[in-house]
């Protein structure tokens, strides 16, 4: 009986020792981070150079400076034909001016470029230049490609002088110039002939004084 416990303590014991002896069980990831220093910053380092390099490929696209000339909006075709036709068949009529007298159209200055003629006419008094025109009145006709004027407050148009009528250059819009009859001895009509129709304007400056006429053919 002694000898059987004495065997059966001796396998017990041997059954200890052999399950203390196992093999450890393997280091996990987060441990070896404790305590190694390493962590899986690796994989995020593997990553940043990336996110750094298209950073840097935004900054390669060429940026547009502000003062660029900017293209003007492109007109359509069927837009230019249609352009005001009404415009090129009715009447216009243009009003400005102040009531006056003693006036005198002393000059008439015209200037041309690739795209609009100007007539300007001046108003003088006895002493020089006028501040304010005389009333005035010009009708555009496109079907007959005429401005007929009417200035009143004038005793004279030294512009014009003796002529009844002055002509113009022949790559002029302006065809010519010429003096009508009219019964108020304090002023004067005429018309400005053109070689087409044309989008006209008339308006007025002071100080000093002129009538402004742009003829823009169409």
């Amino acid at each position: 009986m002694t000898k059987t416990l004495l065997a059966l303590f001796t396998v017990l014991a041997l059954t200890a020792c052999h399950e203390r002896r196992g093999p450890e069980p393997t280091t996990s990831k987060f441990t070896e981070e404790i305590f190694t220093g390493t962590s899986n910053q690796t994989k995020e380092e593997a990553v940043t150079p990336q996110i750094v390099d298209n950073t840097e490929i935004m900054q390669d696209i060429p940026i547009l400076e502000d003062d660029l000339p900017v293209l003007p909006t492109p007109v359509m075709a069927e837009e230019r034909t249609s352009a005001p036709k009404a415009m090129q068949t009715s009447t216009q009529t243009f009003n400005g001016g102040k009531r006056n007298d003693g006036l005198d159209i002393k000059t008439i200055r015209s200037s041309q470029d690739t795209v609009r003629t100007r007539l300007v006419f001046d108003s003088y008094t006895s002493t020089g230049k006028a501040t304010q025109s005389g009333n005035y009145t010009f009708v555009y006709n496109p079907a007959k490609k005429q401005i007929v004027a009417t200035v009143n407050g004038y005793r004279k148009f030294s512009a014009m002088g003796s002529n009844k009528t002055r002509t113009f250059p022949a790559n002029s819009i302006v065809k010519n110039i010429q003096m009508q009859q009219y019964l108020d001895d304090s002023g004067f009509k005429f018309s400005i002939n053109l070689h087409k129709a044309s989008s006209v304007n008339v308006f007025e400056l002071k100080s000093p004084a002129r009538i402004v006429v742009d003829i823009t053919p169409n």
